[in-house]
């Protein structure tokens, strides 16, 4: 199984963050107005038919709450899809292993 390395970075001053290696384009997140995820969960939906996990990392230190906000929602959205690509590796495991029986 291979393994998807992401970097989130945060432009509190513009209010902008940038995810880079869920998809060949780093994806932008204006967050000076509501949040609009649409591009991440659709890139996050097209990486689900691989089973590949995503590392991240993110800033060590936000200087406000909403930048702070926004990169934990993102960071859940990595650790849910995370989880589900273990549960949809368990599962394979467990027909293979039924198949072979």
């Amino acid at each position: 199984m291979c393994e998807l390395y992401s970097e989130i970075s945060v432009d509190e001053e513009n209010n902008l963050m940038t995810i880079s290696g869920v998809t060949d384009e780093v994806l932008s997140i204006d967050f000076s107005k509501d949040v609009d995820f649409t591009e991440l969960i659709e890139a996050l939906t097209k990486c689900i038919a691989k089973n590949q996990h995503i590392s991240f990392s993110t800033p060590k230190t936000l200087d406000n709450q909403k930048s702070e906000l926004v990169v934990n929602t993102v960071k859940d959205f990595f650790e849910k899809y995370n989880q589900i690509i273990s549960e949809n590796i368990s599962s394979e495991g467990d027909e293979s292993e039924k198949d072979s029986e």
